[in-house]
């Protein structure tokens, strides 16, 4: 199935990018910054992969990028709580960079 069939979907490249999403922002995020601006730092780097997501689908409109953008925000909250943070993964890397 390709992904034109699914307008206004989630499909597996856009959960994909929200899984590993978590680890591109711990390399941009900084363990000095404050928790709102690490939250800012996500949600801009969240927008930005929507984007990129739905240009590579040839998708790309304000209703499909705006629904696009809250799901992959919400797989990237998901990932990172339920598995990146507690492996202590993301940390790690955010330390090191």
């Amino acid at each position: 199935m390709n992904a034109s069939a699914l307008p206004g979907t989630v499909d597996q490249w856009t959960v994909i990018v929200g899984l590993l999403l978590p680890l591109i922002i711990a390399v941009i995020n900084r363990t000095t910054w404050t928790a709102p601006l690490k939250a800012l730092v996500a949600l801009l780097v969240c927008v930005v992969a929507a984007a990129g997501d739905l240009y590579f689908k040839g998708q790309l409109s304000t209703g499909a990028w705006a629904a696009n953008a809250v799901a992959i925000f919400f797989v990237v909250v998901t990932a990172y709580v339920g598995f990146w943070k507690p492996t202590g993964i993301a940390e790690s890397i955010e330390k090191r960079t």
